[in-house]
């Protein structure tokens, strides 16, 4: 079933099951998880309060410009939220149908090294 955690992912609330419409891409370039916590760990940052619902991603604001343009692009594209998968570079932006979310992955093909649709189960 589908969870939302908080805290260090320690505060578990099971939440209903929605299906996401995801179209996915990779800039051409790196980001080692290792030089991005460092680098969230030299950031300043404010604390930041969680909606239900919400997205969010510390990385999001250390990432290179790539993955910015990329969520930027996602965005345009029709994308309710667009954030990086985990430390990056991948990013993924949510759509509001399947259709929208294929559309979206296929116009990104020409741009990106990766691009894809997937949905969540």
């Amino acid at each position: 079933g589908k969870a939302g955690c908080v805290g260090i992912g320690d505060i578990i609330t099971p939440m209903e099951k929605e299906t996401l419409y995801l179209a996915i891409v990779k800039p051409d370039v790196d980001c080692p998880t290792g030089k991005m916590y460092a680098l969230l760990d030299e950031a300043e940052r404010e604390p930041v309060l969680y909606e239900e619902g919400s997205f969010f991603n510390s990385f999001d604001t250390v990432c290179p410009e790539e993955c910015k343009k990329a969520m930027e692009r996602l965005l345009a594209l029709g994308a309710k939220n667009a954030m990086l998968s985990g430390s990056g570079s991948a990013v993924f932006g949510v759509f509001q149908t399947e259709a929208d979310a294929i559309s979206a992955a296929e116009t990104l093909e020409k741009e990106y090294p990766f691009s894809a649709y997937a949905h969540t189960i």
